[in-house]
């Protein structure tokens, strides 16, 4: 499944087959299966950076910088989307500080080549602007979309007014195909208040890994940089 992130408005021509019959995508996105362990997490590539990141980052480095880039692909006039991304990013660094000294076990003697902090990479990885399809055929925007494996995490950002009654339709459209439409206060947001998501997020990583590798498979952005999939 193809997933368009960072867009405006839905355009239909950013999706559709190439020469050869392939789905091709015109603007930023990210290529996810289904199924247990599938997962889209921040340690997963297929990132359009315009540039390559700075060298020899430590870890907390790299994540700024993926955080940084993430906002890049949110709303400029509407700043709680990038408000969402920051509150994210923070509990992950607080999540990962306060679990150091499980990590540390996890890693054993690996603990003096690798940073245990970098198991926040681990984490599902937030995509704003994100297109889905609906059942109804039509692609979704979502404010905020995770790729869980199993299906989506739908991020509905509500302000004092009510969403639309046809949008609200077609959030329970989604949650009807099995997606999961979490609904979060706009002010609340604004303030870094935000439930836990995604509880122990690392378990079942033996090693942590970070995105910035050697290009590998991930050859489906189209951008000038590309960082690869850990696959």
């Amino acid at each position: 499944m193809i997933i368009p992130y960072g867009c405006g408005r839905w355009r239909d021509d950013w999706l559709r087959p190439d020469a050869n019959g392939r789905p091709h995508c015109a603007v930023p996105h990210v290529v996810v299966r289904q199924g247990p362990g599938a997962a889209l997490r921040l340690h997963d590539g297929q990132y359009s950076f315009q540039s390559p990141p700075p060298p020899d980052l430590d870890t907390m480095e790299q994540l700024g910088f993926v955080e940084r880039y993430l906002i890049s692909r949110t709303d400029p006039w509407w700043p709680v989307q990038a408000c969402l991304i920051e509150a994210y990013f923070a509990n992950l660094r607080a999540v990962v500080e306060a679990a150091r000294a499980e990590l540390d076990r996890t890693l054993g003697a690996l603990g003096a080549v690798f940073d245990c902090r970098a198991f926040a990479f681990a984490a599902p990885r937030p995509l704003p602007r994100a297109y889905i399809e609906h059942p109804d055929g039509t692609m979704f925007g979502a404010h905020c979309l995770f790729w869980t494996g199993e299906n989506a995490t739908v991020i509905e950002l509500r302000g004092h007014d009510s969403a639309s009654p046809a949008r609200l339709a077609m959030l329970q459209g989604l949650e009807g195909r099995g997606m999961t439409v979490l609904n979060l206060e706009t002010e609340a947001v604004k303030n870094g208040d935000l439930p836990d998501l995604f509880p122990r997020f690392w378990d079942g990583i033996t090693l942590p890994a970070g995105p910035f590798k050697a290009l590998g498979i991930e050859a489906y952005a189209d951008m000038p940089y590309r960082s690869s999939s850990s696959t």
